[in-house]
């Protein structure tokens, strides 16, 4: 079996750090789900997927965590995913939510900055998910989640991303994606 590592460095409050590895289990480089009509990838983004973006490369080096999913809708019915629906936890208590628009423009933004990020954030705007994404029937989109850094005193070695209230047509489903975290 072989297994993609991303390492990332996160830092906590105490100005402690640590590295932080995050890697998929059961797959030799990443997580699949295929039911139906339906196929998702969800795989830690290498510095190849965020290559020559300098803001992607900046947040990967400071411990951000991105995740490339792909969609890929087989089926006759459209599909609707929502990023504020889903989430990546880590232990008990380490919860993440995707950054979005709004997130990553306070996270930039500083209150002595003679520009606003406004030309930095419409130059990723459409290579991670943000708003509701619909994937027509036959179609599939490729794009990057970004979360916050994990929290170095988290405890246990687990990690999930899940999607909630993933829309197939009208109905919807839960798929969770395991992942195994490793601290060096």
């Amino acid at each position: 079996m072989t297994v993609l590592l991303i390492s990332m460095t996160a830092c906590s409050a105490a100005k402690t750090s640590e590295q932080v590895v995050l890697r998929l289990e059961n797959s030799p480089a990443e997580a699949v789900y295929e039911k139906d009509s339906l196929k998702i990838t969800v795989k830690p983004a290498t510095g190849a997927d965020v290559a020559g973006n300098a803001l992607f490369e900046k947040f990967l080096s400071n411990g951000y965590i991105f995740l490339k999913m792909d969609i890929e809708n087989k089926s006759a019915k459209k599909v609707t995913f929502n990023p504020a629906m889903s989430h990546l936890l880590s232990g008990v208590m380490d919860y993440k939510k995707p950054l979005d628009y709004p997130d990553l423009y306070q996270i930039l933004s500083t209150p002595d900055a003679a520009v606003t990020p406004d030309a930095e954030l419409r130059a990723i705007k459409d290579r991670f998910y943000d708003m509701n994404t619909v994937v027509k029937a036959g179609e599939k989109t490729s794009k990057l989640l970004i979360f916050r850094p994990l929290d170095p005193n988290s405890k246990g070695n687990n990690a999930s991303f899940t999607m909630q209230e993933l829309y197939v047509g009208v109905d919807t489903i839960v798929v969770t994606f395991p992942f195994t975290v490793k601290r060096k």
